[in-house]
């Protein structure tokens, strides 16, 4: 009986060393495939068309600013509103190969992301237009829009530099035909949460430089230029 069990042991290590074996070197295809054939990164941007509204007062301006900020402010002249947003596709583009041994090599052909922003420049309704004031917290809020696109331009560069590295991988995976949807799944989950850390750290350093540019120092200077 022990001799019995022995047997059975071997042979299941056996088994299971030649399974690994066999899907090490399935994989290692399928890596060779993919990185014959990179995918392309589609990285499409819009500015949006700047808008001023005039139409605020005072209460609401510092309304909208606590909705977006969740600070508050005093003496709030302007307010620069961008809502960025981002549409990142899944991987919906995979290509599908045949190995040895009845596997399949699973890779993307193509990656694609958008940016847009919608930005509004708040100025307060009981500032006349033309005047120093007016001038001076246009030209602010302006600032705030040169930063935001400053900002763009970086984060597409490392869309378009980064997002093949993410594919690579976590998208590229050499599987058995019954278990092809459930591998997908999981790799389009990886890819997302991965391409995501992007647009949070670019969020994250946009929020920092508008912060840089709102300081009292910026504030008392901009006041004395209308006295």
């Amino acid at each position: 009986m022990h001799k019995i069990l022995a047997v059975c042991c071997i042979s299941l290590c056996t088994i299971t060393e030649v399974w690994a074996d066999t899907y090490t070197d399935m994989q290692q295809e399928c890596i060779k495939i993919a990185m014959e054939n990179p995918p392309q990164v589609e990285v499409k941007y819009n500015y949006g068309q700047l808008k001023i509204n005039n139409e605020l007062d005072e209460k609401q301006l510092q309304k909208f600013h606590y909705e977006m900020t969740r600070e508050t402010a005093e003496n709030l002249n302007g307010l620069t509103s961008l809502q960025p947003s981002i549409v990142l596709d899944g991987l919906n583009n995979m290509d599908v190969r045949e190995l040895p041994n009845g596997y399949l090599c699973l890779f993307p052909t193509t990656l694609k992301v958008k940016i847009e922003y919608m930005p509004v420049v708040y100025i307060l309704k009981d500032i006349a237009k033309g005047t120093c004031k007016y001038n001076l917290t246009l030209r602010h809020e302006y600032t705030h829009i040169d930063i935001a696109y400053a900002a763009m331009n970086l984060v597409v560069m490392a869309f378009k530099k980064q997002l093949p590295a993410i594919a690579f991988k976590t998208s590229v995976k050499a599987v058995l035909p019954e278990d092809a949807v459930n591998v997908s799944t999981q790799m389009n989950e990886q890819y997302q949460a991965q391409a995501s850390q992007i647009w949070d750290l670019f969020r994250q350093v946009l929020d920092e430089q508008h912060k840089k540019l709102d300081v009292h120092d910026t504030y008392a200077r901009e006041t004395a230029m209308c006295k």
